[in-house]
């Protein structure tokens, strides 16, 4: 469907250059909010709410245009008329919508049996450069995507129109340029994350494509929409159709975008400031529950051996640990199109900083195309894509002591990061509010005096975040 939008300006002008009408339909209806614009100037009405209009000429000559979204433009010669009945005939071509189906097959939309949604390429743009998929989501009925809350470069998981099976996989298959792509990956290659000890998400195939790349997405829902790649998309089809050289233009066009986006953590849980570290009333320095004494500024000794007076806190440990992310997009595409043929080649970097420290992904992806038409019948269509992809701590999942989250879940309120930012021991060991032991000199110091039996598994972020890191690079053509 095309949109036109006209600039309406109001003009003073003198009774004998005034003309009126009525704007309606084939049928006789009115046509609401119709565009009477004088031609060549900015000079124009709207029609009511029944149709009609009254408008002040100002050129010697005058012609008007009337138009209106779904009807045929008409222009109209004044001459000595000023009365004018106009009936606007519809425009079929602007309501229909061409959109790409199974074995990239074009068809107009409302000519199809069956569900489908087209998402244009434009409406990607504003969405995370990582994983284009999660631009889908809120833009396509019955599609659901979940992310895996693992930071930058984290995989998602999309089910249309709900789960479908129990025991196999509810994904839909994935199809770039006609080419059926696996989307296989994700946590610990395949695993959820939601073990005793979580995993680490290196996020699945569809975060190879470059969305910059793509023109529209396509999603095939049900098994009807689907039944020409068989048992394959039984959960559906999303189709990624790309760019390809310029359209409509011999001349060539080069383009630059950037993009910056900052990311926070949007639902904070929330947290009881009443009680301190302990449980059952008493305050107690190693314990991990938070139901110890009331926190009414009493003086106690903590896990450091050092002297505290227990008050409630006003910073949520979220905010306290957490960064704000920021993503860096730099795209720059150079395309060209003869009679025959078209080029289109494009180049992206994108730095992005996830919300938890030191988290950070770079990538790099080219990407060339090319094609022809050889005969009538016949046309050469090929592409090469290359990433380089550079991943550096992914944050740890699910019950994995090294997940922050996790950590958060569990720390007591009367212990705040600032209790553990000096993560490491003279002896190397981890700073935990959950272990206590005496050094050669006789200080209270973190250490083993942790029971297993009692307590979670447990990790300071900041020793995660620095000395139990992980690094991943990925490289694909």
């Amino acid at each position: 469907m095309v949109f036109v939008l006209l600039a309406v300006t109001a003009v003073a002008t003198s009774a004998q250059n005034v003309v009126n009408g009525r704007v309606t339909d084939h049928t006789g209806l009115a046509v609401i909010g119709a565009y009477i614009v004088e031609k060549g100037t900015s000079n124009g009405v709207i029609t009511d709410m029944d149709g009609n209009f009254e408008i002040g000429l100002t050129t010697t000559d005058p012609v008007l245009t009337v138009s209106c979204i779904g009807y045929k433009d008409q222009e109209i010669t004044v001459g000595g008329s000023s009365r004018f009945d106009v009936v606007l005939a519809e425009d079929s071509e602007l309501l229909e919508e061409v959109v790409v189906t199974a074995l990239g097959i074009k068809r107009d939309k409302k000519a199809l049996g069956y569900a489908i949604s087209n998402v244009e390429g434009d409406n990607l743009t504003s969405f995370s450069k990582i994983n284009p998929i999660e631009a889908l989501s809120g833009q396509v009925a019955g599609l659901n995507i979940s992310g895996s809350g693992s930071g930058a470069g984290g995989s998602s998981k999309v089910t249309i129109r709900g789960v479908s099976s129990l025991t196999g996989s509810n994904e839909p298959l994935y199809v770039v340029d006609g080419v059926p792509m696996d989307n296989t990956g994700g946590v610990d290659a395949g695993a959820d994350g939601t073990g005793v000890y979580g995993g680490t998400d290196y996020g699945n195939a569809a975060n190879n494509i470059n969305p910059d790349d793509i023109e529209s997405i396509s999603v095939l829902k049900g098994g009807a929409a689907a039944a020409l790649y068989g048992s394959r998309g039984q959960n559906g089809v999303i189709m990624i159709t790309t760019k390809k050289g310029v359209k409509d233009n011999e001349s060539l066009g080069i383009r630059y975008g950037y993009q910056i986006t900052l990311s926070t953590p949007s639902i904070l849980p929330e947290f009881q400031n009443g009680y301190s570290q302990g449980s059952a009333g008493q305050f107690m320095a190693t314990d991990y529950q938070s139901w110890g004494q009331k926190m009414d500024g009493a003086a106690v000794t903590n896990f450091l051996g050092r002297e505290q007076v227990l008050s409630a806190s006003d910073t949520h440990p979220y905010k306290e640990y957490f960064k704000t992310g920021i993503t860096h997009n730099h795209n720059v595409s150079v395309s060209n199109r003869t009679n025959k043929m078209g080029v289109y080649f494009s180049f992206t970097n994108t730095d992005e900083k996830g919300i938890v420290p030191q988290n950070r992904i770079n990538k790099n992806s080219f990407t060339l195309r090319f094609d022809t038409s050889i005969a009538d019948f016949i046309t050469l269509d090929a592409k090469a894509n290359y990433i380089d992809q550079k991943a550096f701590n992914r944050p740890n999942l699910g019950g994995s002591p090294d997940n922050p989250v996790y950590t958060m879940y569990y720390m007591p309120r009367s212990v705040s990061f600032d209790m553990l930012r000096n993560y490491q021991t003279n002896s190397g060991m981890p700073v935990i509010w959950t272990e206590q032991y005496s050094d050669n000199n006789g200080n209270i110091i973190p250490g083993d005096n942790f029971s297993f039996a009692k307590s979670p598994l447990l990790s300071n972020p900041y020793w995660s975040e620095n000395l139990n890191t992980n690094k991943d690079t990925r490289k694909r053509l």
